[in-house]
C-alpha cells in the first residue's frame, strides 16, 4: 500500500513535510472528490488522485522526487516553487499563480488548459523538453515561460492545440 492511503469520500490532505512510499506509491487519495495540498516538503513516489474530480495545490518549496502524478484533474501552483524531478506526463489543467513557479524536469502536457501568471521554469537538467497543451495556453502580463535553446534548431517546444494568448 501507499505511505498515505485515503479512503472513500471527499478528502482533504495537507502536508508540510517529507513523504516516501517504500513500494513506490507515496500517496493514494482513494475514491471521491479530493484535494491534496502540498505546502512545502518532499514527496518520493507516485501520487495517485484516485477516482473522482481531484485537485493538487502546492505552496512553499515543494519537490516531488520520483514516481508519477496521476488522476488529478486540476493542478494549481498557488505560491512558492514546485519542482518535479521527472517527466510529469499529462494532467487535465495547470495554473501557475503570480509569484509562483513550476519546474518540470522532463516533458509534460495538459489535456485541458495551461495558465501561466507566474513562472514556468526551464528544466534544471540539460535535456530539451516538450510541453503539449491540448487546450488553451494563457500567459498573463507577469507570466514567464523559460525555454532552453540549442544549436541546429534544437530547443524546448511549446505545442498548443487551442489558442495561445500572451498578455503584456
Amino acid at each position: 500500500g501507499a505511505a498515505i492511503q485515503m479512503g472513500g469520500g471527499s478528502d482533504i490532505l495537507t502536508n508540510y513535510g517529507y513523504i516516501q512510499g517504500k513500494n513506490g506509491l507515496a500517496i493514494d487519495m482513494g475514491s471521491g472528490d479530493d484535494i491534496l495540498r502540498l505546502f512545502g516538503g518532499t514527496v518520493v513516489g507516485t501520487i495517485d488522485g484516485g477516482t473522482g474530480t481531484n485537485t493538487l495545490e502546492t505552496q512553499g518549496t515543494q519537490v516531488i522526487q520520483a514516481g508519477q502524478l496521476s488522476n488529478f484533474q486540476k493542478f494549481h501552483v498557488e505560491s512558492g516553487s514546485t519542482t518535479f524531478n521527472y517527466a510529469l506526463g499529462t494532467v487535465n489543467s495547470v495554473q501557475i499563480d503570480s509569484g509562483a513557479s513550476l519546474r518540470v524536469n522532463g516533458n509534460f502536457g495538459t489535456s485541458g488548459d495551461l495558465t501561466v501568471n507566474g513562472t514556468l521554469a526551464v528544466a534544471s537538467n540539460d535535456a530539451f523538453r516538450t510541453i503539449t497543451v491540448a487546450g488553451n495556453y494563457t500567459q498573463g502580463a507577469n507570466g514567464v515561460l523559460e525555454a532552453r535553446v540549442g544549436t541546429n534548431g534544437q530547443g524546448d517546444k511549446l505545442e498548443v492545440t487551442g489558442t495561445a494568448t500572451l498578455a503584456g
